[in-house]
């Protein structure tokens, strides 16, 4: 295949020719041929790619071109789901349609999230002795949406709400997989997925389920097929879930999950009583039970109950390891058993007893390790949760260059908003690890002087004061009935998230806007439809909503931002990174909280604006904008956009 970026993007090229609506632009046609250059030559690259850039394709077709001309596999790794469905579903298909050559794509997820067919029917002939009669009608409705032709497999295809422990007695699992043995292998629906992605030359993939084969790569597991190029898209968020996957968890939940599995509960029978094991495997659960509650109740004690419920420690240091060992001897005992176990209960004990002894070394490994180069603490999380432990790597940057980046022949990272508005990317490359990349920062195609503008109020008190809220409420109440609802309010804390909802609530209701707050029964997607729908809402928004969130049209025209969106001090992790960037000399609000919380205020911003047609405002109520020295940077971030400053007597005029 001969052709290149502009034969399939240019204004001679199959797109202009082949898909209708398709407009060239600039910008995309550059981005693709710098992407070229670096599948070709090797390298890496990062690139910010504004909303209206159409990204997707200007990394898709070098991607597809290399990958058939030189037939070596290129891996696109995404953070949201609705984006590997939007290039999997929509972008690769209408690509490989143009191409001379069809492009063979397809979409890893983990192995979990598919039903096993074998494990289904097992689940199915047990159901009185395991459930009661609410999962008994969930396994027959998963049985018949697995019995339609066109469906895949995958959890989220169901359609269905299935509870994540009913869930566990279905999926594939490694553990206990029988393979080629296995009755139901030919038509295996983790296997054909798997068959599927190894032949593909675009492999579309998540951030979580490639730094998970990376892991598991190093112990010789791999989960993916071998590649040589990497894009990576939506890369902001790439060091975060980079962090979550090169660190340990030891979750009371799930530990108390596979006990009760194996044990059972209230009437439900455990995995060692369907398989008669010995009472000496009942009591190695018992005491295992015992030892997680004690684990946490020695940690609650210690837990402060506030809205950033953590404590932060090092190995050692006054909090002892009960579970570990109770854990290792529980799956020890069970697993001299096991070859007394029928087939298909063995692969389910040994299932169990793996996630046992994973469970145990990383509470030995996060209760008794003293190394500096990781951060360790303790979480309260949601009361049904329980609580958890943590050990996160302070250096991740150095782990991706050395085990990931090092490794690849050419690296792509990009995103809508990767730097702080300086005109560099050093901050984002530096924090991936990936330094020695070439930068390209994309100009917006919107005109930002026509279709918004950013106001800064001035005059209201300090975020931290006790009076910040009550005269902040008025403001964002004055806002949104000038704009006449069609806001997001973005918050950097749940604490002030509701005492502004709890203050704003019943007066927008009563005007009949419909009041949307994360943190409740709605799900984020649920809560977006709503929104989109109403056309006239007022939503209250956490982390998950300042970014990879998409309202285009009338119904969002106003963001307010009460906050500038800091990273918490008293974080475990920013404590720890703070630590060490002052021992060795450094800055550490220059270097750790001033960037990121430049990069996270662009991403409001980008919140507003989704199509050229996109109008509307942006108000940022922060005080320290105009009375700390860094406050130029804020309003300086976004080029081209006006920047208006308004007294606080005049917001909403």
């Amino acid at each position: 295949m001969t052709l290149n970026a502009a034969d399939v993007l240019g204004a001679d090229g199959l797109c202009a020719r082949g898909l209708n609506g398709f407009r060239v632009r600039p910008a995309q046609l550059r981005m693709a041929n710098a992407i070229e250059a670096v599948l070709r030559e090797g390298g890496a690259l990062a690139v910010e790619a504004p909303t209206g850039t159409g990204k997707s394709l200007a990394y898709l077709a070098p991607a597809a071109l290399r990958a058939k001309k030189e037939g070596r596999r290129v891996v696109v790794s995404t953070h949201t789901l609705a984006l590997q469905e939007q290039l999997i579903g929509r972008d690769l298909p209408r690509l490989s349609e143009l191409l001379p050559v069809p492009v063979r794509a397809s979409r890893a997820i983990g192995r979990g999230n598919y039903v096993g067919l074998r494990r289904l029917g097992e689940a199915l002939s047990g159901t009185l002795d395991l459930f009661d009669h609410g999962p008994q009608s969930t396994l027959e409705r998963i049985r018949a949406r697995v019995e339609e032709s066109a469906f895949d497999g995958r959890r989220d295809d169901l359609n269905l709400d299935v509870e994540d422990e009913l869930w566990l007695e279905v999926n594939s699992d490694r553990a206990n997989c029988l393979r080629k043995r296995c009755p139901r292998f030919n038509e295996c629906f983790y296997w054909k997925a798997r068959g599927e992605f190894e032949a593909a030359d675009i492999l579309v993939t998540n951030h979580s389920l490639l730094l998970t084969d990376l892991v598991l790569r190093q112990k010789g597991l791999p989960i993916l097929p071998e590649y040589d190029a990497l894009v990576i898209d939506e890369a902001h968020m790439f060091e975060s879930v980079a962090r979550d996957n090169l660190g340990v968890e030891f979750a009371e939940s799930q530990v108390r999950r596979i006990l009760a599995r194996l044990g059972g509960r209230g009437r439900r029978r455990g995995l060692l009583s369907r398989a008669n094991m010995n009472d000496s495997c009942a009591q190695a659960v018992v005491r295992s039970q015992d030892a997680l509650k004690q684990q946490f109740q020695v940690l609650r004690k210690r837990l402060p109950q506030r809205d950033d419920p953590t404590i932060r420690f090092q190995g050692g240091q006054g909090v002892e390891d009960v579970v570990s060992v109770a854990l290792a001897e529980c799956a020890a005992t069970i697993e001299e058993e096991l070859e007394q176990v029928q087939e298909a209960l063995r692969g389910e004990l040994r299932s169990a007893t793996q996630e046992l002894r994973r469970s145990a070394e990383a509470a030995a490994s996060i209760l008794g390790a003293a190394e500096s180069d990781h951060v360790h603490f303790a979480e309260n999380l949601q009361r049904t949760e329980g609580a958890r432990l943590v050990s996160l790597p302070l250096d991740v940057a150095s782990i991706l260059k050395v085990e990931l980046f090092d490794n690849l022949k050419s690296v792509v990272m990009t995103s809508a908003t990767l730097g702080t508005g300086s005109g560099r990317l050093d901050h984002f490359k530096r924090s991936v690890g990936l330094q020695h990349a070439q930068d390209l920062i994309l100009p917006t195609p919107f005109d930002l002087k026509a279709q918004a503008k950013l106001v800064f109020i001035k005059g209201l008190p300090d975020p931290n004061a006790p009076e910040f809220v009550e005269e902040a409420v008025q403001h964002c109440n004055r806002a949104i009935a000038r704009s006449g609802g069609g806001a997001f309010l973005l918050f950097t804390s749940r604490a002030m998230l509701g005492q502004f909802h709890e203050r704003m609530r019943e007066s927008l209701e009563a005007k009949g806007r419909l009041v949307l707050a994360q943190g409740g029964f709605m799900s984020r997607t649920e809560m977006l439809d709503a929104f989109r729908n109403d056309g006239n809402a007022v939503l209250f928004g956490l982390e998950s909503f300042w970014h990879g969130v998409d309202v285009p049209g009338s119904a969002l025209r106003l963001v307010i931002i009460p906050r500038l969106p800091f990273p918490v001090p008293t974080d475990p992790l920013m404590a720890a990174l703070t630590e060490r960037c002052e021992a060795r000399g450094g800055n550490s609000f220059m270097d750790l909280f001033l960037p990121p919380a430049l990069i996270r205020f662009r991403q409001g911003f980008g919140r507003l604006l989704r199509t050229e047609e996109d109008e509307g405002l942006v108000i940022c109520l922060d005080p320290r904008v105009h009375t700390k020295n860094y406050g130029t940077q804020f309003k300086r971030c976004i080029a081209e956009v006006p920047v208006e400053i308004r007294d606080t007597n005049a917001l909403g005029e």
